[in-house]
């Protein structure tokens, strides 16, 4: 049996989702109900479509169905989304991220859990 979202989280990422697709000429091509279902998806995920959280995004994108093709509003988890979702469920501590740069030195350590250094070029 499908687990559904309280009804308050589905109507605030609804609102969301009304916003992104009014300003959006791509989201607005995309079928109700790939929208629906995104929506859905998102509410059920933990994350939310809220610009200023970042965690999530509707795409438009072009898919063959039978021998025709639609625009459907798929959600896309973030880099940031998905740092949450693994967090949350405890199957990740903690995680970093840095940018690194062609010239950079990089060192893994696999048998000391993993100890990671990174020398940016500049300071080299």
């Amino acid at each position: 049996m499908a687990v559904l979202p309280d009804e308050a989280k589905f109507m605030s990422e609804v609102s969301f989702a009304v916003q992104l697709i009014n300003s959006s000429k791509q989201l607005k091509k995309c079928t109700q109900e790939s929208a629906l279902k995104a929506v859905v998806n998102v509410a059920q995920s933990g994350l939310t479509l809220n610009p200023i959280m970042r965690l999530a995004y509707l795409v438009p994108r072009t898919v063959r169905v039978g021998a025709n093709y639609e625009v459907h509003a798929c959600l896309d988890p973030s880099y940031q989304g998905l740092m949450k979702l693994v967090t949350d469920t405890g199957s990740v501590k903690s995680i970093m991220a840095q940018i690194v740069y062609e010239g950079d030195q990089i060192d893994i350590d696999y048998a000391s859990d993993w100890k990671v250094r990174h020398k940016p070029a500049i300071l080299l």
